[in-house]
């Protein structure tokens, strides 16, 4: 019979080289999500070094009860005096990638690029934007070699996070669908396709909830119906990779 026992902590070392960028959405997302009988926040404190900027603190520090956070969160934050200076240099005009006309035959929205001068004043985004000023810092100033940019807010992803990691090739930016892929892979011996699939499938009906954190314009149908079918799109693209994953580990 399957042991009821989570995994134990992973005997290999995590990479002091690598370094996980974590904004706030994603933060909210893993609450009382498992992966394997074993909280996602306890496998990802696990596997790599974790940080967020100041801003991310500010903006998680009201759900921190709410979602039951276990751990110090002032231990994470990695301050810099001149955040504000790159936050100006980098975001204060930029090129975003913005949603043009859907299209009902396809069910598919089309997009262009225009300018956006973001008012970097306001707190809205702040934490993904001083996230990516943090990447950028810790990659000139640390020994870290490669960031892991782990972000859910997909309308900030788009407004901010995309550009940045278009400009600077010094990461990779993840999802917690992304993840859990990689935990997949990293501890096969340990993690199931039922439970990756079933932790894919927690994970995906957080986006676009009533976290308090981005998407909450979505109030009408049209984009209550655009989300439903982005959420069964984006389930099935992911079990489709587990899938493959799996069978491409039965042949060797």
């Amino acid at each position: 019979m399957p042991s009821n026992r989570p995994p134990k902590s992973s005997r290999r070392t995590k990479s002091k080289n690598l370094l996980c960028i974590i904004d706030t959405c994603s933060l909210v997302y893993m609450d009382h999500v498992e992966l394997a009988r074993k909280p996602l926040q306890e496998w990802l404190w696990e596997e790599f070094d974790v940080k967020y900027s100041e801003a991310v603190l500010n903006e998680f520090t009201p759900f921190k009860e709410k979602v039951g956070f276990r751990g110090n969160l002032e231990k994470h934050v990695w301050r810099f005096p001149n955040i504000s200076s790159y936050e100006s240099a980098i975001f204060s005009s930029h090129q975003k990638k913005v949603a043009g006309m859907y299209c009902n035959r396809c069910k598919q929205t089309t997009w262009k690029y225009e300018m956006f001068a973001p008012i970097l004043t306001e707190d809205k985004d702040k934490g993904e934007r001083f996230n990516c000023c943090l990447a950028l810092h810790a990659t000139l100033e640390s020994n870290y070699s490669q960031i892991i940019f782990l972000t859910d807010d997909l309308r900030a992803r788009r407004d901010y996070t995309s550009y940045f990691f278009d400009i600077f090739p010094i990461g990779t930016v993840w999802s917690l669908l992304d993840f859990i892929i990689y935990l997949f892979v990293r501890h096969r011996k340990d993690i199931s396709l039922d439970d990756a699939k079933n932790t894919l499938r927690d994970v995906n009906t957080m986006y676009g909830g009533a976290t308090g954190i981005g998407n909450q314009e979505q109030q009408n149908e049209r984009k209550q119906y655009e989300e439903s079918e982005k959420k069964q799109h984006r389930l099935v693209t992911y079990s489709r990779k587990v899938d493959r994953i799996h069978q491409i580990f039965s042949q060797i």
